[in-house]
């Protein structure tokens, strides 16, 4: 299993894991200081093994006496993104955060109600294959022709006082 820890484009850091065989384990967030944080999670589900593209993305609540329990497909993974920009466990009809492709799936259009700060584009194992700042626009084109067709991506998006993400397959 080979894994990325390393610091995170805003304030925050990432955690990524993957394997290529099945495997379950722990993560144990002792290493977070006191309090409550919000981790955003995209990570393997039980459909995955028959459908690589099936990832589940949610938002979890920790501290620094958490641990998690993660299972992995084959050739599967994990990435866990700690950030003091997320500020809580919103429902998905509160965001004001629209991802799309174009029809030949070669540019991403990122649309908000506020303006965003930063943009960036990470793959499955938390490598970052974008990195922008908008300079307040509330939307943004970027070019993904170089990202891999067919492979799961989140795209990350925050302003002055949230973090927003959603997935999608080039």
């Amino acid at each position: 299993m080979s894994h990325i820890f390393g610091p995170g484009i805003a304030h925050g850091c990432w955690v990524g894991f993957d394997s290529l065989e099945q495997r379950d384990f722990e993560i144990d967030f002792s290493f977070l200081p006191e309090g409550t944080h919000f981790v955003e999670v995209l990570r393997d589900n039980e459909l995955t093994e028959a459908n690589a593209k099936a990832m589940t993305h949610e938002i979890i609540e920790v501290n620094n006496l958490s641990k998690v329990n993660v299972h992995m497909a084959s050739a599967g993974g994990a990435t866990f993104y700690v950030d003091d920009l997320i500020t809580g466990i919103e429902s998905e009809n509160q965001k004001s955060f629209n991802v799309y492709l174009n029809a030949e799936r070669t540019q991403l259009t990122i649309e908000s109600d506020a303006k965003l700060q930063t943009v960036f584009v990470a793959d499955i194992s938390g490598r970052i294959h974008y990195s922008g700042s908008p300079e307040g626009a509330t939307t943004s084109v970027i070019d993904v022709v170089a990202l891999k067709p067919g492979q799961v991506f989140v795209v990350f998006g925050s302003n002055a006082s949230r973090r927003y993400s959603a997935k999608f397959i080039r």
